[in-house]
């Protein structure tokens, strides 16, 4: 997979909390992310796709080792030995998700659609 543009995020509530760190993808490889952990994904996640809005990701680990990065908006979700690896799984599972839902034409369908253009849109490439 080419690489990416994208901006990645940790994000940590606190009750005070007046900023957050910036972890760019060339910096995922180079630090471990705690887990679990909340992060941002936005900007360009992929050639011919972005992130219009901050989506909220969750980083855990499952019994295995293997990362689980997952949202709570779509119920999408990606794995893999790797955080670089999981978040590749969950950009594929959720442009997947945008491609199935857009074939639909029911009213739920159409619904959730809406909510998922607020968040993810193709781009030219």
């Amino acid at each position: 997979m080419a690489a990416r543009t994208l901006t990645f995020r940790p994000f940590q509530t606190f009750v005070n909390a007046t900023s957050v760190d910036v972890l760019p993808s060339h910096l995922l490889s180079k630090k471990e992310l705690p887990t679990p952990a909340q992060v941002f994904l936005e900007g360009v996640i992929v050639p011919g796709w972005r992130i219009r809005e901050p989506l909220v990701l969750s980083v855990e680990r499952d019994e295995d080792s293997s990362y689980i990065i997952s949202d709570a908006l779509f119920n999408v979700y990606g794995v893999g030995a790797t955080h670089e690896i999981a978040l590749e799984d969950y950009i594929e599972s959720l442009i997947e998700y945008y491609e199935i839902l857009e074939r639909h034409d029911d009213a739920p369908t159409v619904g959730q659609m809406s909510r998922l253009r607020v968040y993810l849109q193709p781009v030219a490439a």
